[in-house]
C-alpha cells in the first residue's frame, strides 16, 4: 500500500527474466496503463515476451499517479507471479 504519487520498484534477483504487465481490467479507468518493455496494452506485452523482461540483475519503476487498486503479473510466469498495489490518496 503506497499513496499517489509514490513508486514502486521491481528487483529482479532471480535466475530468470520476469515481467511487470498491469491487467488492463485491473487497474483504475484514469490510470495509465504500465510494464517492463514500455508496451502501450497488455496484449501488446503478451505479444512482445520476451522482449520487456527485467533481466537478472535489473529493475524497473513505475509512479503510481490515480487511487485505487492494480493487479500486475510477470508474462512468462503469470500462474505464480501476480500482485496487487493498493494506491491511496493523501
Amino acid at each position: 500500500t503506497i499513496h499517489v504519487g509514490d513508486s514502486v520498484g521491481w528487483l529482479n534477483n532471480s535466475e530468470w527474466g520476469h515481467t511487470v504487465t498491469a491487467y488492463e481490467d485491473g487497474i483504475p479507468e484514469e490510470a495509465a496503463f504500465f510494464s517492463t518493455g514500455g508496451y502501450d496494452t497488455e496484449q501488446a506485452a503478451r505479444n512482445a515476451w520476451p522482449d520487456g523482461d527485467i533481466e537478472v540483475g535489473e529493475s524497473y519503476e513505475h509512479t503510481f499517479e490515480v487511487a485505487g487498486e492494480y493487479e500486475y503479473f510477470c508474462v512468462p510466469h503469470e500462474e505464480e507471479m501476480v500482485g496487487t498495489v493498493i494506491v491511496e490518496s493523501e
